[in-house]
Order: C-alpha cells, then structure tokens, then sequence
C-alpha cells in the first residue's frame, strides 16, 4: 500500500516539474476552489430489466474542492469530492426483487489533472 502510494506521489512530483518550468515559480498563483453539485434523475427501468420495470429517483450531493498551482502557460491540480447517492424506489416490487434503497451509498473521487501551452493566457 505505501509503495504504491509512494509511487503516485513520485509521478505527480515528476509531471509538476515537467510541466512547471521553473522560471514560472515566481508569476504563478495558487488556486483553491470548494465546490458543491447537487442532482436528481429519474429512471423508469433502473434496473434495466425486460419485464419488471421499476421507477427509481436519485438524489446525489458531491461536495468537494480543487488545489491547484497556475501560470500563464501551465496548470497542474488535484481534486477530491465525497459523493452521497440516495435511491428512492416509486414503485411496489414483487416479493423476491431488490429494492434500490438498499443500493444507497458514500463514495469518494480523486483527480489530477495537468495542461501547458506553448504560449501565453491558458485560462
């Protein structure tokens, strides 16, 4: 597990200075954006089955926040958002089916990302 943790950090390091040259240390700013998406959708055949249909809303909620080093010509950043999905069945089900309620869950997202251009004004 810290080897291959060890290993993320080691490529990140490398793409930061790849795609950082140094003379843009001293123009660059630090970037911190919190952020929160909400969501519902509807589905009529959640399950996506041929005779059964059932009708599912889905409720989400993705707080987050992005960090982030820019210049005029690079960028490079991380993201991470904690995302909460709640199912809400509309329909009866037959005895034996699983209901989407029971799906509900917490899940996690991680991103890097990086740009550069050859000339100035990325964002």
């Amino acid at each position: 597990m810290f080897e291959r943790f060890f290993r993320l950090v080691l490529v990140a390091g490398v793409t930061f200075l790849v795609f950082l040259p140094l003379t843009a240390f001293s123009q660059g700013r630090m970037v911190i954006k919190p952020y929160i998406e909400t969501g519902f959708q509807h589905d009529t055949n959640y399950f996506k089955s041929e005779n059964d249909t059932n009708a599912v809303n889905t409720y989400y909620v993705k707080p987050g926040f992005e960090f982030g080093y820019a210049t005029d010509k690079s960028l490079i950043g991380i993201g991470y958002s904690l995302d909460f999905f709640q199912y809400d069945d509309k329909d009866d089900y037959q005895p034996g089916q699983r209901e989407a309620e029971d799906l509900d869950y917490t899940g996690h997202t991680g991103r890097f990302y990086a740009q550069t251009q050859a000339t100035d004004r990325l964002r």
